[in-house]
């Protein structure tokens, strides 16, 4: 028998990460030295955890590979995240605003529609692609509904 996290586990875990990134001080945890060093460390250990307790090894519980996408999803996302971040740096020239300026439409921190953008881009593919990716690979999320 494998083990599966439950699945308001599987909506905590996935919703981790957004929530950080979304909050004011969230993406420095991402990019800003040293704190970026200690927050990129627990994210790779837990993917890493994930991994060395797999289904390909004879353990008494190996996880699924349900188990395995979850886990490793806050990684992916945080990867997505700062890749996205730099490219709109790259391309416009400047840091993004934040994700509240954005939200409240502050005219004085946001200079253009292409924060707005951005911030779409980032949670339809943060968020909602790792989602549909880990939907993919079994995890099952809370609904009344089974899906599987």
């Amino acid at each position: 028998m494998s083990l599966s996290p439950s699945p308001w586990v599987s909506l905590f875990v996935l919703a981790a990460v957004p929530i950080l990134i979304t909050s004011k001080s969230g993406p420095g945890w991402l990019m800003n030295m040293p704190r970026a060093i200690g927050s990129w460390f627990l994210l790779a250990a837990i993917a890493a955890a994930a991994l060395f307790r797999g289904p390909w090894f004879n353990t008494s519980a190996p996880i699924s590979a349900s188990g395995i996408a979850l886990f490793a999803a806050p990684l992916a996302q945080a990867v997505l995240f700062v890749i996205l971040h730099r490219i709109f740096g790259i391309v416009v020239h400047r840091p993004p605003a934040s994700f509240n300026a954005v939200r409240y439409r502050h005219r004085d921190e946001t200079r253009d529609v292409s924060d707005t953008i951005f911030w779409v881009a980032v949670l339809l593919m943060v968020f909602v692609g790792v989602l549909l990716t880990c939907f993919h690979f079994g995890v099952e999320f809370p609904s009344r509904h089974r899906f599987r």
